[in-house]
């Protein structure tokens, strides 16, 4: 996988799990913006045109903004330590409002079921 498309994906991965419990905390979404700035996990992309992109696609359709998403995880062929950055992003927004959300922990086993991962 091309390293800007596959830093796409991990920040996709982080803003579906944002938007997952259908809120947007700005707790997590601070999580994302310290994830870019310290870690520079998403590289050089521009994480708020990139966030941007995702809103839209996720106003114009929540079904088809994860289903595209998932779809994109299941045929990135990522190794194993891509697979455990994308469960590690995810968990680190999931965690930083300080509450988990049902729907949180389905997306996370979702994502952990099409990465193949086993518990």
């Amino acid at each position: 996988m091309i390293d800007s498309d596959y830093r796409k994906l991990l920040l996709s991965a982080a803003f579906h799990a944002m938007t997952c419990d259908g809120e947007i905390d700005q707790d997590e979404l601070d999580s994302i913006q310290s994830l870019s700035q310290r870690s520079k996990i998403f590289g050089k992309l521009d994480v708020n045109v990139e966030l941007e992109h995702l809103s839209n696609a996720l106003q114009q359709s929540t079904r088809d903004s994860f289903r595209n998403f998932f779809s994109e995880v299941q045929s990135a062929n990522l190794d194993l330590s891509e697979q455990m950055q994308v469960v590690e992003v995810v968990i680190r927004v999931v965690y930083a409002d300080g509450k988990i959300d049902e729907n949180e922990i389905m997306y996370l086993k979702k994502i952990i079921s099409i990465l193949g991962i086993l518990p």
